[in-house]
């Protein structure tokens, strides 16, 4: 009987370490996986504010915030040509290219009646200015009889990374 009792309390004692010994390896393993998640949360903002800094710089749309102004010195307005030469002013703090420009002409009522579009492919920094021409349509094509007005504005262009 001492010796079932002997081998009771060995046992018994045998998982009480045991329970100690996982109960201590579990509050480890805890601390440590929660010390590895902050870290790598951590790790994961710096890369991505890295990144977003990063594809700031490397892309951008175009917006207002370009700042790309036009200006109209000469204009060829007939029943027959349409053609407008001016510059283009980049005001802004980015280089672009394939800057498009686009003309809507209206009549005397108002009414849209005709497009012309354009791109310039030039490239044009920060405080340059470039030169761009715009024909609309063909002679043939073109009916400007009732042409009043035309409204000139930059549409599109492309960032180009310094």
């Amino acid at each position: 009987m001492s010796f079932i009792k002997a081998s009771g309390i060995k046992v018994a004692n045998g998982f009480l370490y045991g329970v100690g010994f996982m109960l201590a390896l579990v509050a480890i393993s805890s601390g440590s996986f929660f010390y590895m998640e902050k870290h790598f949360e951590e790790e994961a903002k710096a890369r991505d504010a890295v990144w977003e800094a990063e594809r700031k710089t490397r892309f951008r749309e175009f917006d207002e915030t370009a700042l790309l102004e036009l200006s109209v010195s000469r204009e060829r307005i007939n029943s027959q040509e349409f053609t407008l030469l001016g510059t283009i002013e980049n005001k802004g703090d980015a280089s672009w290219s394939a800057v498009g420009i686009k003309a809507e002409l209206f009549n005397e009522a108002g009414e849209f009646i005709e497009e012309c579009s354009e791109y310039v492919t030039k490239l044009l920094r920060s405080g340059e200015t470039i030169n761009f021409k715009m024909s609309c349509g063909h002679p043939i094509t073109l009916q400007l009889n009732d042409y009043k007005y035309y409204k000139i504005s930059v549409v599109d262009a492309h960032y180009h990374r310094q």
